[in-house]
């Protein structure tokens, strides 16, 4: 039966048996988009450049090793024992050493991934009493959440170069391709104006960063590259 095929009608009722408050998702949150838990987390830095907000700590976990403390082994040969299906127990082999995460708890088990962290208003000997104990490195802001900086401060134009960093790597990967103009404005209005809407729905981009992007645009769709001397076909 673990090996059975599905069908779709078993995978609606299997989700719609789902509570109301409840997310099939990795995040857990069934009524929150992924703008919004950006938005959320950047409101709660914000606190952190105010001279006289409360001493805190904010704590970036970047999630690897699952199952530190179960010995995977042990785990196939008791699936093997309990004469579960070859097929399954691959399966569940598969979910066990390759998931990667870490886990901070107070009191040990801080986890081995890259665990980094900014504070607000904590003496220099209550960070120091942090690394210490933690093994954490003290972070600096800003800093990468769900594909863009988080930061306490207005961003300069200078971080917003990771977009156009994005926009110009993508292209460049595209440019090997022989590609009609219908197949690059495909390319543009997908992908590259997809990525332009998400970094809007959380930023107003400075005119400085529009005009960038808006020339690789203009270069790619006539000419294929981020950069080019080519005057357009059209004016």
């Amino acid at each position: 039966m673990l090996e059975e095929d599905f069908t779709e009608k078993e995978i609606k009722t299997a989700l719609w048996a789902i509570n109301g408050d409840k997310s099939p998702g990795p995040d857990g949150y069934g009524r929150r988009t992924i703008v919004q838990n950006v938005l959320i987390f950047q409101d709660l830095v914000r606190l952190y450049k105010r001279k006289n907000t409360t001493q805190s700590c904010l704590i970036k976990i970047d999630l690897r090793k699952a199952y530190d403390s179960v010995e995977w082994s042990f785990v196939e040969e008791m699936l093997h024992a309990m004469n579960f299906p070859q097929r399954f127990i691959k399966w569940i082999m598969t979910c066990i050493t390759t998931t990667k995460y870490s886990i901070a708890i107070n009191g040990g088990l801080y986890g081995n991934g890259n665990l980094t962290y900014s504070s607000a208003n904590m003496p220099t000997q209550g960070l120091e009493d942090v690394c210490e104990a933690t093994g954490y490195q003290k972070g600096t802001l800003p800093f990468r959440f769900l594909g863009v900086p988080i930061s306490a401060k207005k961003l300069s134009s200078l971080d917003y170069e990771v977009l156009v960093d994005k926009m110009t790597a993508r292209i460049r990967t595209w440019s090997l391709r022989n590609m009609s103009y219908a197949g690059r404005v495909q390319l543009i209005n997908v992908v590259l104006l997809h990525i332009h809407t998400y970094w809007s729905s959380i930023f107003i981009l400075p005119k400085a960063v529009m005009k960038k992007l808006i020339a690789i645009w203009r270069n790619y769709l006539w000419d294929g590259k981020e950069q080019t001397n080519k005057a357009p076909l059209i004016v």
